[in-house]
């Protein structure tokens, strides 16, 4: 939970970080480091989604409805020129190569969900309302500082279903696999959007979200279909008041950690390793050295910058995904 001038603002990302590893949510959301920019961070899986994603906003975005394929040209002429402006560094040619394959990934999969929608419809009756809609919602106040907590997020797409005036939003997810749909329902990130757009609206109506789901792969003779897919999730007013009530108890846990941080209480940010750390965690170098009695400060500094991990939800623009 970062403090701000106003106040103690509480995200999704923050909080899954936090039940991941309380080492990463340390060093990411409390001492707001992050890697400086290299050539790396233009390829692999977090690179797709968010390049993917850019193309959609600009497609679905009502002020702009620019066809997709354009969109994503667009996109990755602006990327790849961000990428040669690091041509100097270290391993440049390596993520060179990698970023023209991953685009050329692109290409099939934004293609193919042209193709997808000409043939199904899917967006047959959806009227794009707004794009990447950026929404609070007030939690209350911190009861030892007084200060408001306040739950933010950004929505990918909001549309209106004609046929039955419904406002949902469209959440695009860029995956290797489908995954297990049945637990779409439990998904945190969506509860959370779906509670903020009830917070929202004065007819106390959440309509809910529907996952664009399309499946990172080349579509060729070996892959197993589907490749894309639609799937609506709405939550009943039961599961979002227990969703509600769940956040206000993970905020003053949240809360309480920070106080004993602030106190010096280091021990309370312990990690948790997982084989998951070696692709989602950039701390992965130095988390070792908290334990081993080695200079991790000194490593702190001399190799992370300061960042702001609330910036993707203040500015304009898609969010980093992963997915």
């Amino acid at each position: 939970m970062t403090l701000t001038d106003r106040g103690h603002l509480i995200s999704n990302s923050e909080l899954r970080t936090l039940k991941r590893c309380r080492r990463k949510w340390y060093l990411q959301w409390y001492l707001c480091l992050e890697l400086p920019t290299v050539p790396g961070d233009f390829i692999g899986p977090r690179s797709i989604g968010t390049l993917g994603h850019r193309a959609l906003q600009a497609h679905y975005d009502p002020a702009d409805r620019r066809p997709v394929l354009n969109a994503l040209e667009e996109v990755l002429e602006t990327e790849g020129a961000r990428l040669q402006e690091l041509a100097d560094a270290p391993l440049f040619p390596q993520a060179w190569q990698q970023f023209v394959a991953d685009s050329d990934l692109l290409r099939i999969v934004v293609s193919g969900y042209v193709d997808w929608l000409g043939e199904t419809g899917a967006d047959a009756g959806l009227e794009p309302v707004a794009a990447e809609t950026y929404l609070e919602l007030p939690l209350g106040h911190d009861p030892a500082s007084n200060q408001p907590v306040t739950l933010i997020g950004k929505l990918d797409v909001r549309v209106r279903r004609e046929s039955d005036g419904a406002v949902l939003f469209l959440d695009h997810k860029f995956k290797g696999q489908m995954g297990p749909l049945h637990l779409l329902p439990m998904d945190e990130q969506m509860l959370t959007y779906d509670l903020l757009q009830l917070g929202e609206r004065a007819d106390a109506r959440a309509d809910g979200a529907i996952y664009n789901i399309l499946r990172t792969v080349k579509r060729s003779a070996r892959a197993k279909p589907p490749f894309y897919h639609r799937e609506e999730i709405r939550h009943n007013a039961a599961q979002l008041a227990g969703f509600h009530d769940r956040l206000l108890s993970e905020a003053r846990d949240l809360l309480l950690l920070r106080w004993r941080v602030e106190q010096g209480q280091l021990t309370e940010v312990y990690p948790n390793p997982t084989n998951d750390c070696a692709w989602d965690c950039p701390f992965l170098a130095v988390c070792p050295m908290f334990d081993d009695g080695s200079r991790v400060q000194d490593a702190l500094a001399g190799v992370y910058v300061a960042g702001n991990p609330l910036d993707h939800y203040l500015t304009e623009g898609p969010d980093d995904h992963a997915d």
